[in-house]
C-alpha cells in the first residue's frame, strides 16, 4: 500500500514533528535554499530538544531582511525560539556576523557537533 505524501497545509505537513526530534534542513546557508514556511511553522509547535542538522547555522531573518529584503526565515529561528538544543553543522558560523546559534552556544545554550 502506498502512502499518500500529499498535505493540505505547511501545519500538516510538520504536525508529526515531536520533542527530541532530528530536523534535517536542506540548502546552502542561505535564504532562497532553507525550507522557510517549514521552519517557520515547526517554530510554533510546542516541541523542544530538537536536534537540527544543517549546512549553515543560520542568520536570521533581521540579517536577510535587511540585506536582501526578504521576510523569511532560516534555520536560526529554531535557535531564537531555543526549541534546538544540538546543532549538527558544517558551518556553524560567519566571521562577520554573531548569529543566534555563536551566541547560545557561547551561553551554554545548545551544543554543537561539526
Amino acid at each position: 500500500m502506498a502512502i499518500n505524501k500529499i498535505v493540505a497545509s505547511v501545519e500538516e505537513a510538520v504536525a508529526d514533528v515531536h520533542d527530541g526530534a532530528v530536523i534535517l534542513v536542506g540548502g546552502f546557508g542561505n535564504i532562497w535554499n532553507a525550507p522557510s514556511y517549514l521552519l517557520t511553522a515547526i517554530s510554533k509547535l510546542p516541541v523542544k530538544n530538537l536536534t537540527v542538522v544543517s549546512n549553515s547555522g543560520g542568520f536570521g531573518i533581521e540579517i536577510w531582511g535587511g540585506v536582501f529584503g526578504v521576510h523569511e526565515h532560516d534555520v536560526e529561528v529554531l535557535h531564537r525560539t531555543k526549541q534546538c538544543t544540538k546543532h549538527i553543522v558544517s558551518a556553524p558560523t560567519n566571521p562577520l556576523v554573531v548569529n543566534t546559534l555563536e551566541t547560545r552556544y557561547r551561553a551554554g545554550e545548545v551544543e554543537v557537533e561539526m
